[in-house]
């Protein structure tokens, strides 16, 4: 029962064993002297030694939002540590690990860090709608860590018209709405930077032939469109890499040419001139022809 202070006697002629509460002591006669010294510092040592390590810290290497594809899972799990006071990383600290923005994934998140070595956050899949996605790191009351990734549009998976239909305009002319078309990834994201190659793909009229980088927003306008001078269906291909969509307009006119064949059946090269001719006059008159009036009659 010996306290650090206390002259202990040495038993036997060579050495005796001091117990110290979590450890012994082994004291030779020659270091009677000493022991008092040595046995109050062997109490403070075994006491520190069998605290359990107090978390200080929790901290992410990952300073900054870094970009990734949104709806898949990143290619490199995000990582954190966990320190005592004197820095030291610390395993089988408990911790919880949720995504708190994004809408995405994390189905194996650790619940204790790992020994000596920064802890992975597990399979993170983003949100399938693209922007900010974040995952929160929290170790008992301490400060909790954000881990932030952008979600950005993957590459065009389809194209599609969001503006300018259904629209009726003189022939020659632009419609009153220019036609806008959307570039999307798989998750329907509008896909900024993409190249869109407009062409006419019925009515004969004219669009220019240099390709529209989209906005941010994946939107591209084509501002060019020109309908077609006869009375005839009109529709703008729009194109990004081997997606497209069209859009129908249809060219104004007040004017109805029936055109009727009699006779024996004309050869088809002389029919079709007859109709190109006949919808292009469709189309130039837009309202009503003055009358005129024939003094002799025209046996037709």
């Amino acid at each position: 029962d010996w306290l650090p202070g206390k002259d202990f006697p040495i038993l036997g002629d060579l050495k005796t064993h001091v117990y110290l509460g979590c450890c012994t002591v082994t004291v030779t006669r020659s270091a009677r002297l000493t022991l008092v010294a040595f046995a109050s510092a062997g109490v403070a040592a075994c006491s520190e030694s069998t605290s359990p390590p107090k978390p200080a810290s929790v901290s992410s290497p990952v300073s900054t939002t870094v970009d990734a594809t949104a709806g898949l899972p990143l290619a490199t799990s995000p990582t954190f540590v966990v320190k005592d006071a004197g820095g030291t990383t610390l395993g089988g600290i408990s911790v919880t690990v949720a995504v708190t923005a994004g809408g995405g994934t994390l189905p194996d998140a650790p619940t204790k860090t790992v020994a000596g070595a920064p802890t992975p956050i597990g399979t993170w899949t983003l949100g399938k709608t693209a922007g900010l996605n974040s995952v929160t790191v929290t170790v008992g009351s301490l400060p909790a860590v954000v881990i932030s990734v952008n979600g950005k549009a993957g590459p065009p998976a389809s194209i599609a018209f969001i503006a300018g239909a259904t629209q009726h305009a003189l022939a020659g002319t632009a419609l009153q709405t220019a036609p806008i078309a959307q570039v999307r990834d798989q998750f329907g994201n509008g896909v900024p930077g993409a190249s869109v190659l407009f062409t006419i793909a019925d009515g004969g009229g004219t669009v220019s032939a240099v390709p529209v980088t989209t906005d941010g927003a994946g939107n591209a306008t084509a501002t060019s469109w020109l309908l077609g001078k006869s009375a005839v269906p009109q529709s703008l291909r729009a194109s990004a890499g081997s997606v497209s969509a069209t859009l129908d307009a249809t060219v104004q006119s007040d004017y109805n040419v029936d055109l009727r064949f009699f006779g024996p059946p004309m050869p088809a090269a002389a029919a079709a001139a007859f109709t190109a001719a006949a919808v292009r006059i469709e189309g130039t008159v837009i309202g009503d022809v003055q009358d005129i009036n024939v003094g002799t009659p025209v046996d037709l």
